[in-house]
């Protein structure tokens, strides 16, 4: 029998992996287990394929003592066929996942408090549910973890870029032009998001079928502002290099504070009067402020000569391309990528020069 554990940052996602699974004809028969199911040997059967969902703050959870609970012990003991970690952000986590496997009991080792980071990211699909009356509480939740996934892709392209981002910066910290490199990779990182942002929205009406579920297309209206908070974070994570590199790993801290107490007193503030899409702009909210507040920070203890007239101008250009390709031209995909190809075209113009002298090295 197969077994496969499916790993998340986002509690909304899983609950929407598992309710398009249970609906998908293919996987009639199936076990299916998640973070509120008492996950004991004697309550599955060995005969019939096994799922599991569920995400790293579940499984990694301590008791009052500081150790890992108990109730982990059996991910240790199982023989997964597939593994599958969704929304893989951190890159510190990387170490944690091969204990998780490797270890009796695992030991959380998280660094630059990338735990407040998970608070951010997740509250709102926490609390949604809670914050909501009952009657209408499941319904708005599975339409935001459905509309989640399609903000998924940008997050990807920013995991995989921190994974290989990191080792290149603290390898070249010691350069004399160190600085002036991070600086040029900001600005065509900012680049690449902000093609992908209009894109992404340019081809709604086709990413839209990756949601089983019609009803939830009611959703799509929090996207833009999902991907916008995306955007924002993927330039914080690469703006935080100042104060790890400068060893003020607590400035960290600091920020991450901060946006935790935005995305906690926003969402309690805006989800009971405009559901899941006060989430998306809490989100958006709490990224793009500790993005500015990490950016001024780093300008006073660590300065790097960032283009900031450019950076600026290719978010402006882009959000508002978004903005008005899916609520003024209402979707259209067809004017929507006419305005993609004039962006890129722009870029291109824009950066001809600064491209030449890049590859000519």
């Amino acid at each position: 029998a197969k077994r496969v554990l499916i790993l998340t940052f986002k509690p909304a996602v899983e609950d929407a992996w598992q309710t398009d699974l249970q609906s998908h004809s293919d996987f009639d028969g199936w076990q299916y287990f998640n973070r509120n199911s008492k996950m004991e040997s004697s309550n599955f059967s060995e005969e019939h394929p096994l799922v599991y969902f569920g995400s790293f703050q579940d499984l990694l959870g301590r008791d009052g003592n500081g150790t890992v609970k108990s109730q982990n012990r059996w991910l240790h003991k199982l023989n997964w066929d597939l593994v599958i970690f969704d929304e893989y952000h951190f890159g510190a986590w990387r170490e944690t996942a091969k204990e998780l496997f490797s270890a009796e009991l695992a030991e959380e080792k998280i660094d630059y408090s990338k735990d407040l980071g998970i608070v951010n990211e997740n509250l709102d699909k926490i609390v949604l549910k809670d914050l909501l009356p009952a009657s209408i509480a499941n319904e708005e939740v599975g339409i935001y973890g459905a509309v989640c996934k399609i903000a998924i892709f940008l997050s990807i392209f920013i995991t995989a870029f921190r994974l290989g981002a990191e080792p290149f910066f603290f390898s070249h910290a010691k350069n004399t032009n160190a600085k002036q490199t991070y600086a040029t990779i900001l600005q065509y990182f900012v680049i690449a998001l902000a093609v992908l942002f209009v894109a992404l929205v340019a081809n709604i009406e086709i990413l839209k079928f990756f949601i089983r579920k019609e009803e939830y297309w009611v959703g799509l209206p929090a996207v833009p502002y999902l991907l916008m908070g995306y955007v924002f974070l993927g330039i914080y994570m690469n703006l935080s290099i100042w104060y790890r590199l400068s060893d003020q790993t607590r400035f960290g801290l600091y920020i991450s504070v901060i946006g935790a107490v935005i995305t906690i007193v926003l969402n309690i503030v805006l989800i009971p009067r405009f559901s899941y899409m006060g989430s998306a702009w809490v989100s958006m909210a709490a990224y793009a402020t500790m993005t500015i507040i990490s950016y001024i920070l780093g300008q006073k203890y660590y300065p790097i000569p960032y283009n900031l007239k450019k950076i600026l101008a290719y978010i402006i250009v882009s959000t508002v391309i978004v903005f008005s390709s899916f609520f003024i031209f209402n979707r259209n995909i067809y004017i929507g990528n006419a305005m993609l190809i004039a962006f890129i075209a722009g870029i291109a113009y824009f950066e001809k020069n600064d491209l030449m002298k890049i590859l000519k090295r």
